[in-house]
C-alpha cells in the first residue's frame, strides 16, 4: 500500500489560510464573552471558571501561532518554499492581528474576578503579538503607485 504524500506551495498556503480562519473564529468567540457573557454570568465562581477557560483558549491560540511559525522549517526540509509564505504581511494575518489587538483592549478594560487571571491573559496576548512584526502597521498595496511628482523646472 503506497500513499501519496505529495504537497506543494499552494497546498501549504491553503493550510496557512485555514489556520488563520480558525484562529480568527476562535478569537471572535472569545471576544463575544467580553461583550455578552461577562454581564450574563452573575456568580463570581462561574466568572472565575470562565476566565480560566479563556486563559486556556488563549494558550491554545498561542500554540497555534508557534506551530505556524515553526512549520516553515519543517516543510522546507521536504520541499523548497518561498519565504513569503510564512510572512505576516497577508490580508488574513493582518485581520488576525487586528482581532488580537481588539481582544487585548477588551482584556485590559475587563474587570476580572482575580488579578492573576488578567495578568495571565495580558501575558499570553503579548506573547501572541510577538509572532507578528514589530511594525504593527501593515500597508497592503493593491494598485501600483503612480510615479513621483517632479517640479517643472528640474
Amino acid at each position: 500500500m503506497h500513499t501519496n504524500h505529495s504537497f506543494d506551495e499552494k497546498k501549504v498556503m491553503k493550510t496557512v489560510e485555514n489556520h488563520y480562519h480558525f484562529i480568527q473564529s476562535f478569537i471572535q468567540f472569545i471576544t463575544k464573552y467580553f461583550f455578552v457573557y461577562s454581564y450574563a454570568i452573575p456568580s463570581e465562581k462561574k466568572r472565575n471558571l470562565t476566565e480560566k477557560q479563556i486563559i486556556q483558549s488563549l494558550l491554545l491560540i498561542e500554540k497555534l501561532h508557534m506551530y505556524l511559525f515553526y512549520r516553515h522549517y519543517l516543510y522546507n526540509q521536504v520541499i523548497s518554499l518561498s519565504d513569503d509564505i510564512f510572512t505576516y504581511d497577508s490580508i488574513e494575518s493582518n485581520n488576525t492581528y487586528l482581532l488580537i489587538k481588539k481582544l487585548q483592549r477588551l482584556i485590559q478594560q475587563h474587570h476580572f474576578v482575580h488579578l492573576d487571571n488578567q495578568l495571565l491573559c495580558n501575558n499570553i496576548i503579548s506573547q501572541i503579538l510577538n509572532y507578528y512584526p514589530a511594525s504593527s502597521v501593515k500597508i497592503i498595496i493593491l494598485k501600483k503607485p503612480s510615479p513621483p511628482w517632479k517640479p517643472p523646472n528640474y
